[in-house]
This record gives structure tokens, C-alpha cells and sequence, in this order.
């Protein structure tokens, strides 16, 4: 437990740090180059893997970032932060961030998307924007979210349109099923279906569980079964 706690600080100190450092750095030069290889040391520097595209290989060794696009793969050993990537990003020991996330996120720590398509896979997943794909993470964390999420922790704190597999699974509107120890769906319209020792809805829903809990249906409590429509 305490190597969890450890874990997640630095994941977190580590993305504000360089999150800060990116903010106060200007604007890019220009869209016009592109490199099949570029070399990060720290977040701006060299300027050249903070500046421009990249379509092949982005390194960081141990940090790289960048308001450019990268075109293949991103890999570093505590922080790849390109802010738009098509391909793979990946970090050994720290974080993964992007804005535009379009294919796989993966890392040891965080892994942190604005926008999402496609796979994240980390000790912590985050997505902060509508966002589509899979998450496979310790804890899973979704603005608004259409997939699967597979996790101890799934939270989606919007709508959520497909599955979540879990522990404990948490969302707001739920547009699919819930699968785990514990559902709650705490939205207006709540989930369809759920399926776990305690299921927890507003509204409607089908529930299969020990507990069954659907706050505003003609049943509010049951045992096993219990459903609103």
C-alpha cells in the first residue's frame, strides 16, 4: 500500500512540475519541419524536439515534450509530453501526457490524455475530455467517456457509453453495463444494467446483486434482483 501512495505522489509531482514548466515556455517557431528523429533532454531543450514534428522516433532522455505532432513512436525514461501524438507514447518510470492521444498511452506511473482514441495503460489512466478507446489501469479516470474501462477504480464523472469492469466502478449516466464488487450510477437517467455485490442507481436500470439500490424506482431496496425502466 505504501509503494501505491508513493507511486501515485510522484506521478502527480512530477506532472505539475513539467506541466508548469511547459506553460511558461513560448509559443512554436513554426509547423514547417519535421525530423525522423529527435533527442529530448529536459521539457524545452533542445529546442528543436520541443519545436517541431517528428514522424519516427521521439526520445527523452530522461524528458521530452513539445507543442508539435509525433508521427510514430514517443519514448522516454521520466516524461514524454508531446502534446498531440499518432502512434505510441510511452514512459519507463514517470508520466505519459498528450492533449490529442490517437493510438497507445502506456507507462509505469500516469498516463494523461485531454482527448483519447484509443489505449491507456498505466498505474493511473486519466482522459479529461470526451474520449473513446480502452482503459486498463490501477485506477481509470474519464471526463466523458465511450469504451471499456478495467480497473480496481473506474470513475467516468460525465456520461458513460459501454462498459466498466472493476472493483469499484463509478459514473454518472451509465449507457451500458457495470460489472464489479460495487456499481454506482448517480446520474439523472443512471445505468442500464449492473451486475456486482452492490449495485447503487437513481433511476433505472436492470441489477443483479447481493444489495440493489435504485433510489427513485418502485422498489428502492431488493435483494438479488431489482430493476426500473
Amino acid at each position: 500500500m505504501k509503494k501505491l501512495f508513493v507511486a501515485l505522489a510522484l506521478v502527480l509531482t512530477l506532472s505539475a512540475v513539467v506541466s508548469a514548466e511547459e506553460a511558461a515556455a513560448p509559443g512554436r517557431l513554426t509547423y514547417s519541419k519535421t525530423y525522423p528523429f529527435l533527442l529530448g533532454i529536459v521539457p524545452t531543450w533542445p529546442r528543436a524536439a520541443y519545436d517541431y514534428d517528428t514522424c519516427g522516433l521521439k526520445l527523452g532522455a530522461p524528458i521530452c515534450s513539445g507543442i508539435g505532432t509525433v508521427y510514430g513512436v514517443e519514448a522516454s525514461i521520466f516524461y514524454s509530453g508531446t502534446e498531440y501524438v499518432k502512434g505510441v507514447q510511452a514512459t519507463l518510470a514517470g508520466v505519459s501526457r498528450a492533449r490529442m492521444m490517437r493510438g497507445v498511452q502506456a507507462c509505469a506511473g500516469g498516463c494523461i490524455a485531454t482527448n483519447l482514441e484509443g489505449f491507456q495503460g498505466a498505474f493511473m489512466a486519466v482522459a479529461t475530455r470526451p474520449s473513446c478507446g480502452w482503459q486498463a489501469s490501477v485506477v481509470n479516470l474519464a471526463q466523458e467517456f465511450s469504451g471499456f474501462q478495467s480497473s480496481l477504480v473506474n470513475i467516468a464523472t460525465d456520461t458513460f457509453k459501454g462498459f466498466q469492469f472493476g472493483g469499484v466502478n463509478i459514473a454518472w449516466d451509465v449507457s451500458g453495463s457495470q460489472i464489479g464488487v460495487t456499481n454506482i450510477a448517480s446520474g439523472e437517467t443512471a445505468a442500464d444494467c449492473q451486475v456486482g455485490v452492490v449495485n447503487v442507481s437513481s433511476k433505472r436500470g436492470f441489477q443483479i446483486g447481493l444489495v440493489n439500490i435504485i433510489k427513485d424506482g418502485p422498489l428502492p431496496v431488493m435483494l438479488l434482483v431489482n430493476f426500473a425502466f
